[in-house]
């Protein structure tokens, strides 16, 4: 990453120290950058440089940070801020203050600082939000540090240059102003209690809200599912189907349980309008139960179907006329949510992959959030949601043969539990649409 050092006055000083009858191109820094406290990496360098100068700045100092950086040293420096609103709110301390100027360390006041940098001149230099403050190790901060020593050449000059403003901080000015500030202490902590109050009571406030946004999207959610439950249910009902026969859920002594056709019918051979049907055993058909609204992937026999399927994955198939890899998984929960359906592509030639939330129902395929997906996968959603529905109503043979749930799994059925299975057509293809007689 590059440090671009591009800011107002700063950069006209760093381009009128630059050669006119050349072209200056800056050297690549290699800054560190760190998202917490930097104190035990300024604590690492000073200790790594303990016979080189540091100058510190902070427009804030409380705590023993400071002291622990610029005591002992040959030469320290410390530039900060000196105003007596900062010592009677406690954001700066003026006894720490007096602990540096006793150790031996150089206190200066600059005018207007509000950056915060630890300096080595020639070795390291950190830039960031963190004041050398207790409160400033706790808190969220972000700290650049660079050890490039080209970069350093050309920066340094500038910090010359505030450094030309400073003025000293000496004994007789803490003392001062300790004075002057001790009569408004006490009168600054009532005022402090009071706007911790006001804080308390716009939280209060803002917290109360937040609940009862909550609660209005809790309601709508609720309004929505049951509305949502209807119209699935209605969808699949409109559909042109087959007779229905009657299947029951049945244990064997093997152990599986299968949803089994009444005597005489069969899962594989259905009249629609006259006209015979004949599905292909043991391949895999969208199955639907309306009053659960739930889907999968029933793999049938001739009169069984043990295993529904609600999670498919096919790593070499056709998607809008190319080859690529689809993942699709439809929900299992009972209570139904803003979608019932997630659909992923990936290994498209012409499509950037993409990873969605859908609602699907006999009538429609709509996308429920259009968050971090490709605006050429929106700007083609017509045909792109007509293709995932192709894939989701054809049939296939499925690689993994004996997976997903067992019949009573499935269809949320105890053994003795009785459906009325029909055979439907959805985008051209044959579904299973069942619905529950009685749940023993």
């Amino acid at each position: 990453m590059t440090l671009n050092v591009k800011s107002d006055a700063q950069t006209a000083d760093l381009e009128n120290t630059q050669p006119t009858n050349s072209t200056f191109q800056m050297p690549r820094p290699t800054p560190r950058l760190i998202f917490k406290s930097a104190s035990s990496q300024w604590r690492r360098h000073a200790l790594a440089a303990a016979t080189a100068p540091i100058k510190i700045f902070s427009p804030y100092i409380t705590g023993s940070q400071t002291f622990g950086l610029a005591a002992g040293r040959a030469h320290a420096e410390v530039y900060t801020l000196f105003d007596a609103e900062l010592f009677m709110s406690r954001a700066s301390d003026l006894k720490q203050l007096r602990t540096l100027l006793q150790a031996g360390v150089e206190l200066y006041f600059l005018p207007e600082l509000h950056a915060k940098l630890v300096w080595i001149p020639g070795i390291y230099l950190s830039i960031g939000s963190q004041n050398l403050t207790s409160k400033g190790m706790r808190n969220k901060e972000a700290t650049a540090a660079v050890l490039h020593e080209p970069w350093l050449d050309r920066v340094e000059p500038q910090l010359d240059r505030w450094v030309q403003e400073r003025k000293p901080i000496t004994l007789e000015m803490i003392e001062d102003m300790e004075r002057a500030v001790a009569p408004f202490l006490g009168e600054y902590q009532k005022m402090k209690a009071k706007l911790v109050a006001a804080d308390e009571v716009v939280a209060a406030a803002e917290a109360a809200r937040e609940r009862a946004r909550q609660e209005a999207i809790e309601r709508q959610h609720q309004e929505t599912t049951g509305d949502r439950r209807a119209l699935f249910a209605r969808s699949f009902r409109r559909l042109r189907t087959s007779t229905e026969i009657t299947a029951v859920v049945k244990e064997f002594a093997s152990g599986s349980v299968s949803l089994v056709a009444a005597p005489g019918y069969s899962f594989l051979r259905w009249t629609v309008d006259g006209s015979r049907v004949d599905l292909r055993t043991l391949n895999r058909y969208l199955c639907v139960v309306p009053e659960l609204g739930r889907l999968g992937w029933a793999r049938l026999s001739n009169t069984r179907i043990t295993y529904v399927e609600s999670s498919v994955r096919s790593p070499s198939t056709r998607f809008l006329g190319k080859k690529c890899v689809v993942e699709w998984s439809a929900s299992q929960r009972l209570e139904l949510t803003d979608y019932n359906l997630t659909f992923e592509l990936s290994g498209h030639p012409d499509l950037p992959d993409f990873a969605l939330t859908a609602w699907v129902d006999a009538d429609h395929i709509e996308l429920t959030s259009e968050e971090g997906i490709d605006e050429e996968v929106l700007s083609r959603w017509d045909e792109i949601s007509a293709e995932i529905v192709r894939h989701l109503t054809q049939r296939f043979k499925y690689g993994r043969k004996l997976t997903g749930k067992t019949a009573d799994e499935f269809f949320y059925a105890h053994v003795g539990s009785e459906f009325r299975v029909r055979l439907a057509r959805l985008a051209g293809h044959n579904i299973l649409v069942a619905e529950a007689v009685s749940r023993s």
